[in-house]
């Protein structure tokens, strides 16, 4: 069932390519997975008895190197410097794999440089035991365009899902990108 969903989902993508500009590029991600484990401690005392609450926790961090490819679908305009700008996009790490569709909103500060900030929806293939599939994140970055039709860009991705199904582990996702887009035609 989640093969047919993908495909679904790539086949819509593939179908408003024609308003699409590709785009691609190098990704460079975090994975932070926090422990913690409470536990409650009792001791006896001749007078009273004392509770006393520990928490064990710890955390690590992976940084890790990939790569995305994209299509950014045309910019909606809504104002004369500020527009809508819908994307698809396929990020790979070699332990995540996921496909997200930010809606940014962005700006032109000055003739073609745009800032942009907005929500991110995540969904990770391949999802082992103990992870949710769908996230949520906030992307924010900057694009310039350096001849008709060709732009650079760079923005980070700030995952706010816990994609773990458990209470004593969170796991969370966070990454850079950086990358360029081309504009096929006018």
């Amino acid at each position: 069932m989640k093969n047919v969903f993908y495909l679904a989902f790539i086949a819509c993508a593939m179908m408003l390519f024609s308003c699409a500009v590709p785009r691609a590029g190098a990704a460079f991600g975090s994975e932070k997975v926090s422990y913690s484990n409470s536990t409650t401690a009792r001791s006896a005392s001749r007078s009273a008895e004392a509770t006393s609450n520990s928490k064990l926790s710890f955390s690590e961090t992976q940084n890790i190197t990939g790569f995305y490819v994209g299509v950014e679908f045309e910019d909606i305009d809504i104002g004369e410097k500020m527009g809508v700008q819908p994307e698809v996009d396929f990020v790979y790490f070699s332990d995540w794999k996921m496909f997200q569709a930010p809606i940014l909103l962005n700006y032109e500060f000055f003739e073609g440089f745009k800032g942009y900030a907005g929500p991110n929806l995540t969904l990770l293939v391949d999802t082992p035991d103990g992870l949710n599939s769908f996230g949520f994140g906030l992307d924010a970055g900057v694009s310039y365009e350096i001849f008709e039709n060709f732009k650079v860009e760079a923005r980070y991705d700030y995952g706010l899902t816990d994609y773990s199904d458990t209470d004593f582990v969170e796991v969370k996702f966070s990454h850079f990108q950086i990358g360029a887009a081309y504009k096929f035609g006018k």
